[in-house]
């Protein structure tokens, strides 16, 4: 089981800090559009997807390792190409709808709740 803080630490841990605080600033100013995420069970990892406007709109992946709570890939269809502020708001915006729906995770306590691998699918 993860939880938001580790995906984000994971994040953090993938990119310079110039381009955390970046990706941040996207997320906040509600530049993240069309995301969603899925599970692939034989992988065993959550890729989270979506648009992110900036100078244009561009599509960011960022594919979490479940059990090695790391951050495997993360693409962007922008001139940056990889580990770019457009992933890192793709992932921000996960964990903010992680601590916004509690009914999609169980265990932990109420800042830093687990996934429910069985409801991913739901949103």
């Amino acid at each position: 089981m993860i939880s938001p803080g580790i995906i984000r630490q994971a994040i953090k841990d993938r990119v310079d800090s110039r381009i955390y605080a970046r990706g941040l600033n996207y997320f906040k100013f509600g530049n993240v559009k069309n995301w969603s995420v899925e599970e692939d069970d034989e992988k065993g990892v959550i890729v989270i997807s979506g648009e992110v406007s900036g100078t244009r709109n561009y599509v960011a992946t960022l594919e979490f390792n479940i059990k090695k709570e790391i951050v495997t890939v993360m693409n962007c269809n922008c001139p940056y190409g990889s580990s770019c502020k457009h992933a890192v708001a793709i992932g921000l915006a996960f964990i903010d709808h992680l601590k916004k729906h509690p009914d999609i995770v169980k265990g932990g306590c109420a800042d830093e709740p687990e996934i429910a691998p069985e409801r991913l699918a739901e949103f």
